[in-house]
């Protein structure tokens, strides 16, 4: 993904990129040569610890949105979501509380679909006051409340939180939704993607 720089942002499941440490993301130059000033970190673990990361979403501001499959982002807890300063480092005011479940656990076996994997993300930006986040996956519970699968977050006004103005009918029960994964998810009006 082209970041509003023309930097160009790489995500997946990898952990290197010719001969230096890229855990799960990494930023090119325009050349295609390693950004060395992206996601500077000094701890045990630069990226994610996990599985792999699934989507990217660039806020307007250039805030980056990482949605997947792993427990922490440079050594922080952030199950599933986490989102980036534009240089790559953890955005600490975007607190998503315990996140997505179920969580990677280290040394299982992901042959399948993993469940609580963010698979797609979606950028409401009719509002860039007020941005929202539309999630879908394979989840069952965000901050350890149930929430099957499709869910929407607050990006501006306490980022990261659940907008409870979003509901799948039920009035408000959030067991209601799809049953099984949701893969794709679009919005019919003008989004970032």
């Amino acid at each position: 993904m082209h970041s509003p720089d023309g930097k160009i942002i790489v995500a997946g499941f990898f952990t290197w990129y010719n001969g230096k440490k890229a855990q799960g993301i990494l930023r090119l130059l325009n050349d295609g040569s390693f950004d060395p000033s992206f996601n500077t970190y000094a701890g045990a673990t630069k990226g994610i610890t996990g599985n792999h990361i699934q989507k990217i979403v660039i806020q307007p501001d250039n805030k980056i949105i990482i949605g997947g499959f792993f427990s922490r982002f440079n050594d922080e807890s952030r199950n599933n979501i986490a989102r980036l300063t534009s240089s790559g480092t953890l955005d600490a005011t975007f607190i998503p509380g315990t996140g997505f479940a179920p969580v990677f656990v280290t040394g299982t076996n992901y042959s399948t679909e993993p469940i609580g994997m963010i698979r797609d993300m979606i950028l409401e930006n009719a509002d860039p006051s007020n941005l929202k986040l539309y999630i879908s996956g394979s989840f069952t519970s965000f901050n350890n409340s149930a929430q099957r699968r499709v869910i929407r977050l607050h990006c501006i006004l306490t980022p990261g939180s659940k907008d409870t103005g979003f509901s799948m009918g039920g009035n408000g029960n959030s067991t209601y939704g799809p049953n099984n994964h949701v893969w794709s998810f679009k919005h019919q009006q003008c989004f970032i993607n």
